[in-house]
C-alpha cells in the first residue's frame, strides 16, 4: 500500500511531532492502520504481506523538511545504508536486487522540526 502523511501522527503515549511521510508499506488495506507498523505480524516473516524485489520511491516534500530514508527488510529489519541508493536533492530512494534479503517497506520521512508543538 502506498501511504502518505502530512501532519502529526496521533500515536497514544507519544509526544506529537510534525512529519511528512511517503511510504510503501506491508498492509492489506489502505487505511490509517497501515501507518502503524505491523511488527507482530512480521515476526515469522513478511510472506503474509508480500515483498518487493526492487523498488524506487520519489516524493515532493516541504522545503524545510529534513529527509530521512528508511528501508526495512527481512530478516535484517533495517536495511544498511550501503544497500540504498539515496538522492537527497531529488528526494528519491531506491533499492535494487537484494539477493536472499526480502524488501518489506520503503519510506522517506520528512521531519519539520520547526513546526513541532512546544513542550513544557
Amino acid at each position: 500500500v502506498l501511504q502518505g502523511l502530512d501532519g502529526m501522527p496521533g500515536v497514544p503515549g507519544v509526544l506529537p511531532w510534525t512529519a511528512e511521510v511517503c511510504a510503501v508499506l506491508p498492509c492489506s488495506t489502505g487505511t490509517a492502520d497501515c501507518m502503524t507498523y505491523p511488527t507482530k505480524a512480521l515476526e515469522s516473516g513478511p510472506s503474509v504481506f508480500g515483498t518487493f524485489e526492487r523498488l524506487r520511491l520519489r516524493t515532493n516534500m516541504s522545503s524545510d523538511a529534513k529527509l530521512y530514508p528508511v528501508a526495512l527488510a527481512w530478516p535484517e529489519r533495517l536495511l544498511p545504508r550501503s544497500m540504498l541508493r539515496w538522492d537527497a536533492e531529488a528526494a528519491e530512494l531506491a533499492v535494487g536486487s537484494l539477493g536472499t534479503t526480502q524488501l518489506v517497506s520503503l519510506e522517506i520521512y520528512g521531519r519539520r522540526f520547526s513546526r513541532d508543538p512546544k513542550t513544557i
